[in-house]
């Protein structure tokens, strides 16, 4: 028996800090993966998925989106949805949760809202640990330990909190989970949600991460992890589902060769129209290698989804040709003064880039 094993959707999440456009089509995206994790569910022959927490981003998101997101799960035909409320989407009272179950629950999704066995039929026992407010400071998995299923074949654990400060001796975690309760609970798999990259804590024990990505820092691509329940603990391998690559790059620039080197790890990379870019740079360059660097950001800028620029530690600075290009008189003189201060001033640098590019404009 396989299933599979996905977090952190986050439906109705808005991306305000991204332009509109930009954001508008992040949202629908976190729509369309469940399309593309049920195909992927149908292709391995896989009834169960389990949705570890996060399903909607909060409790206020639009009626539309609530409907939107049931309606996908709805059409997915022979996959059925084990929900966990997770801290975003909770089991409050008057929350997200009293709307669906009031509206639009499918048939073949069904929420976890209670600390109890949940036979999934096949000897398929799920334990799951919804939360009930946005945080908690004990384990909700201690339960399990003692929790009987009668006839089980496989025991999955479903919970969505840390596993970091685990027993670190530091009370103030939230919504802890203690990783060893695979062992002590007789688990075959103890399916995470929360941590937004998907990784492996240890045997049997892994964070799906979220299907499409939504912030630098996670890692570069949604995965869904698919579960092989067969192998004592159980086997368990990534499957990637996003459509969207988050690519956040730190780069030392001091020749005009750097410039290229940065493009060309940019290809490698992967970046495309559907590609989210953060590049930081630093180093530094002067004349035609700030002319080239802007040039090639532009070419970046326009094949990529969005690309964000952060040059604070980049050293830029007009080599004396460039100033000698410039009109006698008025601009020369402002040029001269704004190369004198260039090296310890970020908005003289700034400002001399300008009036170089605009002089450059002038004499094309």
């Amino acid at each position: 028996m396989k299933i599979l094993h996905t977090a952190d959707w986050q439906l109705g999440r808005r991306f305000k800090n991204l332009p509109t456009g930009v954001g508008e089509r992040l949202a629908l995206a976190r729509f369309d993966v469940i399309d593309t994790i049920a195909a992927l569910a149908r292709a391995q022959r896989i009834e169960h998925v389990l949705v570890a927490g996060d399903l909607f981003d909060g409790h206020r998101i639009d009626d539309g989106d609530v409907a939107r997101g049931m309606q996908r799960m709805a059409a997915a035909a022979g996959v059925r949805w084990w929900v966990l409320p997770g801290n975003h989407d909770s089991l409050v009272g008057g929350g997200i949760w009293d709307r669906v179950r009031a509206s639009s629950m499918p048939p073949n999704v069904v929420l976890m809202d209670s600390a109890r066995p949940f036979d999934a039929g096949d000897g398929l026992f799920l334990l799951p640990a919804p939360l009930t407010h946005t945080s908690t400071y004990r384990d909700l998995t201690a339960w399990w330990d003692d929790a009987q299923t009668p006839d089980a074949r496989y025991r999955i654990g479903v919970a969505h909190g840390s596993v970091r400060q685990f027993g670190s001796g530091d009370q103030g975690a939230k919504n802890p989970v203690d990783p060893g309760r695979r062992v002590t609970a007789h688990l075959d798999y103890l399916a995470l949600g929360d941590w937004h990259g998907a990784q492996e804590v240890q045997a049997g024990v892994w964070y799906a991460g979220t299907p499409e990505i939504d912030r630098f820092g996670e890692q570069s691509i949604g995965k869904v992890v698919v579960v092989d329940l067969a192998p004592r603990p159980a086997a368990a391998w990534l499957h990637t589902v996003g459509q969207h690559r988050w690519i956040d790059m730190a780069f030392t620039l001091d020749d005009l060769d750097g410039v290229d080197r940065l493009v060309r790890a940019l290809d490698e990379a992967g970046f495309d129209n559907r590609s989210v870019v953060q590049l930081t740079l630093e180093g530094g360059l002067e004349g035609e290698g700030v002319r080239r660097l802007d040039a090639r950001l532009d070419e970046i800028a326009a094949r990529v989804m969005h690309l964000s620029v952060r040059r604070d530690a980049l050293r830029e600075a007009a080599a004396l040709d460039d100033l000698e290009a410039l009109p006698a008189g008025i601009l020369r003189d402002l040029g001269n003064g704004l190369l004198a201060e260039a090296a310890n001033d970020d908005v003289s640098r700034r400002a001399l880039r300008l009036l170089l590019n605009e002089a450059a404009g002038m004499g094309r």
